[in-house]
């Protein structure tokens, strides 16, 4: 949909929606913090749009439009680890930028209007928002020129009611756990480029030079790497701490749920080493 579109959208489903400033975070209007309380009319969203006020589009968080929000402040969230508690019923799910996320959702219990919580030692952070706070919805434009994008359908979910607190709680959770685990098999596995496994060389060379491994090329990539390591008795965390190491490197996201999924195929399968001319033939120059 265009952004009028979306407009239109949002006001139908009851959000309290007011301009915001090209490319900026904070509303076009003055008179903004009036709309913390009061509901927006279908008069002044006219009016708005016929002015081209909406350069970007404020949400005003709480009661005033019954949704509230967690913001996951972590570049490259695993959002796929937090998406394994509430399906897309319950939640409406939009990237900001850099892999960040935000999660919207009605509360069927009494939120307090902010919350921020640590989750690692790098500065991430997750926050709760509620009465007196704003949000940006798609598709305005993050400061950095970045498209805010939903994830998730939310033209055909009208979101059930849930304990918000339970689940800014859970992704805390799930968030702690998931750095601690990182950090656990970056100290008690061994990243060495090391040849004398019997590993083929250019599986190391790739690694370390932190490699593009996305597309389809990248893939085939990664399954033939893990194969490989399977196939010479590295064991799960060892796996994981190649993978983490590359990912670090080249600055893809690397998230511990699907690369084990993956290992659990390919130890299920006892996929073979994959020959050198497969490899060449699908992975295009990362072998060379």
């Amino acid at each position: 949909m265009k952004k009028n579109e979306w407009i239109k959208f949002y006001f139908s489903k009851g959000l309290n929606i007011i301009p915001g400033k090209e490319m900026k975070k904070y509303p076009a209007i003055p008179t903004w913090k009036d709309y913390q309380t009061k509901k927006v009319t279908q008069a002044e969203i006219d009016s708005w749009l016929r002015g081209d006020w909406f350069k970007n589009i404020n949400l005003c968080l709480g009661k005033v439009s019954n949704l509230y929000e967690i913001d996951v402040d972590i570049d490259n969230a695993p959002i796929g680890l937090l998406l394994e508690y509430y399906d897309s019923s319950k939640v409406w799910v939009c990237e900001s930028s850099n892999g960040r996320y935000k999660l919207f959702f009605r509360s069927a219990v009494q939120l307090p209007p902010k919350l921020d919580t640590k989750v690692n030692d790098e500065g991430g952070h997750v926050e709760l928002r509620g009465d007196n706070h704003l949000s940006v919805l798609p598709p305005s434009i993050h400061p950095t020129g970045h498209v805010y994008k939903w994830q998730t359908n939310v033209t055909k979910n009208d979101l059930i009611p849930i304990d918000g607190m339970k689940l800014y709680k859970i992704i805390i959770q799930v968030l702690r756990e998931e750095y601690e685990y990182q950090e656990k098999i970056e100290k008690e596995a061994e990243v060495q480029a090391s040849t004398s496994a019997g590993v083929r060389d250019f599986f190391w060379r790739s690694m370390n030079r932190g490699d593009s491994w996305s597309g389809a090329s990248g893939h085939a990539f990664r399954l033939a790497f893990a194969a490989e390591l399977i196939n010479h008795n590295y064991s799960d965390e060892q796996i994981h701490a190649f993978f983490k190491n590359h990912d670090k490197l080249s600055g893809e996201d690397y998230s511990r749920l699907i690369t084990q999924k993956k290992i659990d195929e390919l130890r299920k399968k006892k996929m073979h080493c994959w020959k050198t001319s497969t490899l060449k033939k699908r992975c295009q120059d990362l072998i060379t």
